[in-house]
């Protein structure tokens, strides 16, 4: 896991020491309508008329910057409990060890990778990177159960330049709570074993997006 740190780390050190004028800049924001039907659960703190307001959008908001193949973007998206909840449970071998938390947060993820621009329009990335999330009032949590430290994620996605200065992305991240668990995972999905497979895919939280982008 080190290793992979250390790689993250220096990719985003050489995009960031590039000079500014040399590559592009964009910034984004996403929205788009999100289905939910479950009701809380008893002995939440949060309840139904406190959190409808993002029960049924997803608000985000994107900082990237491109330099020739190379690419490093922040992503933060501010989660309904229901999402938080999934992204907290966690999962052994298709059984619940620990239910998640139902409480509403926000996602953010910082990331390092490739980006390809076909024909000056078509746009494709891969990326690597980490993922901090925040619960509402988790200090009131127990300490045992105070989720912290970073998560690993890995991102793919394609877009759309319209014009110089607009396109559309869509991405998919991959959220693992540590780059081991990751590559456990990663390792199980090219199992032989049927089972391991379904285990490992169940195990995957997915988190897609849709971004209108600026390209400064």
């Amino acid at each position: 896991m080190r290793k992979t740190l250390v790689f993250v780390a220096g990719l985003l050190l050489l995009c960031l020491a590039a000079p500014i004028w040399a590559g592009e800049l964009e910034l984004g924001v996403s929205l788009f309508p999100i289905d939910w039907q479950n009701e809380p659960p008893e002995g939440t703190l949060i309840t139904q008329e406190e959190e409808t307001f993002i029960n049924d959008w997803l608000f985000g908001f994107h900082v990237g910057y491109g330099w020739t193949l190379f690419y490093a973007s922040w992503d933060s998206f501010v989660l309904p409990p229901y999402i938080v909840r999934d992204i907290t449970t966690v999962v052994e071998n298709d059984a619940i060890v620990r239910e998640g938390f139902y409480r509403p947060g926000f996602v953010n993820f910082f990331d390092v990778g490739l980006r390809l621009v076909l024909f000056d329009m078509l746009v494709g990335f891969a990326e690597l990177g980490v993922n901090t999330l925040y619960i509402y009032e988790r200090d009131k949590l127990p300490e045992e159960d105070q989720p912290g430290g970073f998560g690993a994620n890995l991102r793919l996605g394609a877009g759309l330049k319209i014009n110089d200065s607009l396109g559309i992305d869509l991405a998919g991240t991959a959220l693992f709570p540590s780059f081991d668990k990751m590559l456990d995972v990663l390792g199980d999905l090219s199992s032989p074993n049927e089972s391991v497979r379904e285990a490992a895919l169940n195990q995957i939280k997915l988190f897609p997006t849709v971004m209108l982008v600026w390209y400064l």
